[in-house]
């Protein structure tokens, strides 16, 4: 499922880790390549049903995920997955503390 928002650099499978030398967790949010919680609208994983239709770039807080796994996100960093706050790791790969990516969620959508 593609990014459909103008963002140069989304991506919902590639994952970023923080700089050699620094040590993973928010010593590492100002060499991320976007803010945390920055909010990118995907295109719903047309023909596969999945209705995530948003992406939100996050740091991997104190658990790691699981390919397909899913989190919720506070502030940017992810936190357990809860009611009406469940996002899941699309990036093909399991996410690690440190680790920065964007994962997807359901969001209502208006005209």
């Amino acid at each position: 499922m593609p990014v459909v928002t103008p963002l140069i650099g989304a991506s919902l499978t590639q994952v970023w880790k923080p700089p050699v030398g620094v040590t993973p967790g928010a010593a590492g949010d100002a060499t991320a390549p976007f803010d945390l919680g920055t909010t990118v609208w995907t295109d719903g994983g047309a023909g596969t049903g999945s209705g995530r239709t948003i992406a939100v770039f996050c740091r991997v807080g104190a658990s790691g995920i699981a390919i397909g796994g899913t989190a919720g996100i506070t502030n940017g960093v992810t936190v357990a997955a809860a009611a009406g706050n469940t996002y899941t790791n699309d990036t093909g790969q399991a996410l690690v503390t440190g680790d920065y990516a964007f994962l997807t969620g359901a969001a209502a959508m208006s005209p």
